[in-house]
């Protein structure tokens, strides 16, 4: 996080983060090319604005200067600057800002939703510039683009993303299960519960191979997977899974149960990543 500074009573802005290549010499006025990817909260907007190398934009403004797509683009362009907001566009030349986890697996990851309280549903069916960048709250939604690879679903402070699940949508075969699920996360949720075996599947768990992947080569089956309606519940194994590898019901599970750990019991199947059960840490849910 930079350094924070108003500027009053010249104009209302605080510098909030400064994940490129900005510093704080530039004290949040000037917008060039050395501090493009800087950041600030203007407080007469009021609202965040970024700076695309040439101006001051708002987060959400659509304009014709290139930004990167995703935070795997920044990344495989060697303009990664580790964990932190960046600025991206969609396809139609929307412009916002994106938390990126440039460091678990490889980095490249954007974020596209969050679960923070424990009875809240991720699914949507419309793409949230503002859900990018929710890092502490409830934020719902949707992969902004097709062309995407994994998703992972992992704690805000999981060491080394341990635990973490991550599905890819090109291991396993093709199945009504991936297809399912393919969409959901691409907001097109099914207006009713689908229940499908689902390939494609692996995890870093702190009880299975201490941290390492799991499985270390090929994918996870998950049986009987739930995909949920958005708005009514989220992604789970059934109830008679293994509740081993991704539990995020509506509501805690009662016993019996399989968890290996959990802060709380309304945490228990409703905030689960790898068999650990945490209700006081959001789960972000990432793709690259």
């Amino acid at each position: 996080m930079a350094a924070l500074t108003f500027l009053l009573p010249l104009i209302a802005i605080l510098v909030v983060s400064m994940p490129t290549q900005g510093t704080a010499h530039s004290l949040g006025l000037t917008c060039t090319s050395a501090q493009q990817g800087d950041v600030r909260y203007n407080l007469l907007l009021p609202g965040v604005e970024y700076c695309d190398g040439e101006q001051w934009r708002p987060a959400g403004q659509s304009h014709n200067h290139p930004t990167p797509s995703s935070c795997n683009e920044i990344l495989l362009n060697g303009d990664s600057h580790g964990d932190g907001f960046y600025p991206l566009a969609t396809s139609d030349g929307t412009h916002y800002l994106a938390y990126c986890d440039m460091t678990c697996a490889g980095g490249g990851w954007t974020l596209f939703a969050t679960k923070a309280s424990t009875s809240f549903q991720f699914f949507s069916n419309t793409f949230n510039v503002d859900s990018a960048s929710a890092t502490d709250h409830d934020a719902a939604g949707c992969i902004p683009t097709g062309e995407f690879n994994e998703v992972m679903f992992k704690f805000r402070n999981s060491d080394s993303c341990c635990p973490s699940i991550v599905y890819n949508k090109n291991l396993g075969a093709a199945s009504a299960g991936k297809t399912n699920l393919n969409n959901a996360l691409q907001c097109g949720v099914a207006s009713t519960e689908q229940i499908q075996n689902t390939d494609g599947f692996y995890r870093h768990s702190p009880s299975y191979n201490q941290c390492v992947r799991d499985p270390t080569s090929n994918f996870h089956s998950i049986a009987r997977l739930h995909t949920y309606a958005a708005g009514t519940a989220g992604l789970s194994e059934d109830h008679s899974g293994t509740d081993q590898w991704i539990d995020m019901w509506q509501t805690p599970e009662s016993p019996p149960h399989a968890y290996s750990a959990h802060d709380t019991p309304t945490s228990r199947g409703a905030k689960c990543i790898a068999g650990h059960c945490l209700g006081a840490e959001p789960i972000y849910v990432m793709y690259r």
